[in-house]
């Protein structure tokens, strides 16, 4: 994941910052949520007009859990509502999600806009402790992480894991501002909160776990059945392909190929497709080649790399105009490619040599 993929995750969280996540809200459907410190919160202003952490009993009023103009863009001033989703002022932790779309529907719209605009950051486990076992105790984890500088840039360092604390090397890095950005692995993925320069939150161990069960499910799991990314699918799902054609596994013909059956119309085979048997057969036979587990594959914008970019319908004539012919079979997000168009068109009309890709 590029540098510009991760900065686009981070976002503003009070005088602070947080990112932007993944969740499965339920077996259909995802939702953004903004992972922050907690001590992010302790001076914001809430719904009700009191500042600070939500109330501590179930039975609060949405208002109560709710904070005006908390989120925004970076470096800019938050308007943005969010409802506090789970807060924990020990490990100094907080998740933040849409307001209630009944009580405060007028603020749910200007949320989901913001949420469309971010990246998002998977998350993962903290490098692993180890055991000495002469002294019988745990031995800190380590391993190289980067942070987002106030400036922007992406600065390379070390943590050092003691039970679900992380601490980050050098810590000169770690400014005022800085609180709730997210401690990042070599790979791109999440695994801490900055929260003070010597001890900060590991997500997985931090958060409840019911959360992040959700967050780290929703990045990878199939749409029609509960497999996640490497698990096999289960049989007749509609996403699973075939070995030995690629095609989708429960449509394509192979069954009848590999296993010799004709099947003209009329015949029971045509009607009622495989019998017992015939389908323990199959299955022996997708064993034997190798099933194809399961793998997202996201939606990307082949211009400026935003994942699962909201689709937009334009005339193939309008298309040809504006993308090059090598481009065509891609996928451009809106922005990107109104962007396209500004472009092109001002190369028209100030006659710098600007023309439309009609070829």
């Amino acid at each position: 994941m590029t540098d510009e993929l991760l900065t686009r995750a981070v976002l503003k969280v009070g005088n602070g910052r947080g990112f932007a996540v993944e969740r499965q809200k339920n077996h259909f459907r995802n939702e953004r949520v903004v992972i922050t410190a907690a001590h992010c919160l302790a001076d914001a202003l809430r719904a009700d007009g009191d500042c600070g952490l939500p109330p501590c009993h179930p039975s609060r009023y949405v208002r109560e859990e709710t904070y005006k103009d908390l989120l925004g863009p970076l470096r800019r001033k938050p308007t943005v509502w969010a409802t506090c989703l789970y807060v924990d002022p020990i490990t100094d932790i907080a998740v933040l999600g849409q307001p209630d779309d009944m009580v405060l529907a007028e603020k749910v719209e200007d949320y989901n806009c913001l949420m469309k605009s971010l990246g998002t950051l998977p998350i993962t486990d903290a490098p692993a402790q180890g055991w000495d076992h002469v002294m019988e105790h745990k031995t800190p984890g380590k391993g190289d992480a980067r942070v987002l500088s106030l400036c922007g840039h992406w600065l390379r360092g070390q943590v050092v894991r003691s039970s679900n604390n992380l601490s980050f090397e050098p810590g000169r890095f770690f400014v005022g501002g800085m609180s709730g950005s997210p401690i990042i692995n070599a790979n791109g993925a999440a695994i801490g909160v900055c929260s003070t320069i010597e001890i900060n939150p590991v997500i997985v161990d931090s958060l409840a776990a019911h959360l992040v069960r959700s967050i780290q499910g929703a990045g990878g799991k199939c749409h029609d059945c509960p497999a996640l990314e490497g698990e096999y699918h289960e049989p007749g799902c509609d996403v699973e392909r075939c070995p030995f054609c690629g095609d989708q596994l429960i449509s394509c013909d192979c069954c009848y190929t590999m296993l010799n059956i004709d099947r003209p119309p009329g015949t029971r085979v045509c009607e009622f497709g495989l019998t017992r048997k015939q389908q323990m057969q199959w299955e022996r036979l997708l064993n034997d080649k190798g099933r194809v587990p399961f793998i997202l594959y996201p939606n990307m914008c082949a211009k400026c790399g935003k994942l699962w970019p909201e689709m937009f319908s334009v005339s193939d004539q309008e298309w040809e105009q504006y993308v090059e012919k090598g481009q065509r079979d891609k996928l451009l997000c809106k922005p990107c490619y109104d962007q396209i168009k500004i472009w092109i068109d001002e190369g028209l009309s100030s006659g710098a040599g600007g023309r439309r890709l009609t070829g």
